[in-house]
């Protein structure tokens, strides 16, 4: 058995594009020596075996934090039979979607209750003085798990996406968060900005309370908005993917997801990846349909298979 509290492993870490990922990859950075750091989001599992092939001299074990590969399975059994030496995989995932996964005894830990960047804190924090990260940590924590508890935890949210993974992982990385006057001058535009953008967001109605728009920046900030005006649930196309969220326990997103038949995440927000050359719009009536689904009939639909 692998020793993953090894600090001299060298570790191919792919982790999560969002604020709970690159903070996770963060505290990766901080307990190993040698660490080789990919972004990785849902519908690019494919690619994760070519990467494996194309740094295979640069390490000698795989974590992925914040995120666990469709294909799992196929990745474990990748590294047991493509090295010379078998090659060991960490997941520290708290996705819902991943449950079925969840496999202590083969390194899947999928832990709901943490977000992904928390998790990976508390799995190596028991070995090594991560505390310069707490503060950091629990605001990714609390936005990630929307709580939002902590005010700050959307400005850093929206500061993760407005300046990219790479600056982020680079800025944060010691854990200090104290804000530059730049960054204080950034929130005071970023504040008009939100107000500005919500008041000119185009918004097509949908069944059952829903609504479909299309948002780049400040997803999350229109999301609350959208959903303290009344929605039920929202499905927003951001970049290559449809964001989907819900503001009611009678829409499970990932229960939705899985109708659809891809995509994941928890049962207030999810993904599900467009696929080049896709219908946007048919994809947008299949979410609408298993929507209704789960309005209907739950997680079970009264069939006995």
């Amino acid at each position: 058995m692998t020793d993953f509290y090894n600090e001299d492993l060298k570790v191919l870490n792919f982790t999560h594009i969002d604020f709970d990922g690159v903070t996770a990859g963060i505290v990766i950075k901080n307990y190993f020596k040698n660490v080789i750091t990919e972004q990785i989001n849902y519908g690019q599992e494919p690619q994760i075996i070519d990467k494996l092939k194309k740094r295979a001299a640069e390490f000698e074990a795989v974590i992925f934090t914040d995120f666990c590969p469709s294909n799992i399975r196929e990745i474990q059994n990748f590294c047991k039979t493509y090295f010379p030496i078998e090659i060991p995989v960490l997941v520290l995932d708290h996705h819902e979607s991943a449950k079925e996964y969840d496999s202590p005894s083969t390194g899947v830990y999928i832990n709901q209750k943490y977000s992904g960047c928390m998790l990976a804190y508390k799995y190596f924090g028991i070995k090594k003085d991560l505390t310069h990260l707490k503060e950091l940590v629990t605001i990714a924590n609390d936005y990630d798990l929307f709580t939002l508890a902590d005010k700050r935890s959307m400005f850093y949210n929206a500061l993760s996406w407005e300046m990219g993974f790479r600056w982020f992982f680079a800025r944060f990385l010691h854990g200090n968060i104290t804000l530059y006057p730049e960054e204080k001058e950034w929130i005071q535009r970023y504040v008009q900005e939100v107000k500005k953008q919500y008041d000119e967001l185009p918004i097509s109605d949908l069944a059952h309370k829903g609504c479909f728009y299309e948002c780049d920046r400040y997803l999350a900030e229109m999301s609350v908005r959208l959903s303290k005006a009344g929605y039920d649930y929202q499905i927003i196309k951001h970049g290559n993917s449809l964001s989907l969220r819900s503001n009611t326990d009678k829409i499970d997103l990932v229960e939705v997801c899985r109708i659809v038949g891809k995509g994941g995440g928890h049962k207030r927000a999810a993904g599900v990846p467009i696929y080049y050359g896709e219908d946007i719009q048919k994809l947008v009536e299949k979410i609408c349909y298993a929507v209704e689904h789960t309005i209907n009939y739950g997680g079970d639909d009264g069939l006995p298979f």
